[in-house]
């Protein structure tokens, strides 16, 4: 058919029809397009909110941190202050004791004339050896009172695996049973006196004793004694020693 005979209004209607079609095609992929931008858009929002919130959390963490670990330092600053000062009464003590013992040999009064002078040479002893040990047994006191949180958790968590059956429904009591432990630890410890282990665990609170040994046996092989000395670290395992002991005493439920 020659393009003559196509009427005009033809062209104009089908055209018409395609540049509609387009427009609405168009229409819908620019749509989906803003769509897609609003979208992402509100995403980054989110995520912008998400990470401000972890930035406030983690500021408060560490403030939280940072408090914790000042206060901390405050209290060590003020025990060693207080340690320094019983070191001195002693040590000044010790000093008075010998120098009217020089006075009283001059006299010709000894331990061996007067049962009197033989009770102020055994103190003056007791005396040497508690300043020469008393720094180092609270030494290895301050170690354990700095580590015990951590402890804590690693010896919960470390049995937790090993007893699984053992400590179900029972973790956080076995929790405080083992901090009452390494409270023991520390009081013990500190004042260089094994205490009365009942008044720290009267009753375990898990069926099996094997978890609470496992858990002191556990520490010790992690040898964790930070800096101590030999002498330190020897007041350490005493009393690590002797807590292992009771709880080997312990009944089997």
């Amino acid at each position: 058919m020659a393009s003559a005979d196509i009427p005009g209004w033809i062209p104009l209607l089908f055209g018409g029809g395609l540049i509609g079609l387009a427009t609405f095609f168009v229409k819908q992929i620019t749509d989906q397009k803003d769509a897609s931008i609003s979208s992402l858009k509100d995403q980054v929002s989110s995520q912008d909110k998400q990470i401000s919130n972890l930035e406030r959390l983690q500021k408060k963490e560490v403030q939280n941190l940072k408090s914790s670990y000042e206060s901390r330092i405050s209290t060590f600053q003020r025990e060693n202050e207080r340690l320094e000062d019983e070191l001195q009464e002693v040590t000044n003590f010790q000093n008075l004791l010998e120098i009217n013992l020089t006075e009283l040999r001059k006299q010709g009064i000894t331990g061996e004339t007067n049962p009197n002078i033989r009770e102020i040479l055994k103190s003056l002893k007791l005396l040497k050896n508690f300043a020469t040990t008393e720094a180092e047994h609270r030494a290895a006191a301050k170690w354990i009172r700095i580590r015990k949180d951590s402890w804590l958790n690693e010896i919960v968590d470390h049995i937790s695996d090993k007893y699984p059956e053992e400590l179900k429904d029972k973790r956080d009591k076995f929790t405080h049973d083992i901090s009452e432990c390494l409270t023991w630890f520390y009081d013990s410890t500190f004042h260089n006196i094994s205490h009365q282990f009942s008044d720290y665990l009267s009753k375990p609170s898990v069926d099996s004793i094997f978890p609470y040994r496992s858990s002191f046996k556990y520490l010790k092989q992690k040898d964790d004694v930070g800096e101590l000395n030999p002498a330190e670290t020897e007041f350490f395992y005493q009393y690590l020693d002797i807590l292992i002991r009771f709880l080997q005493d312990q009944p089997i439920s």
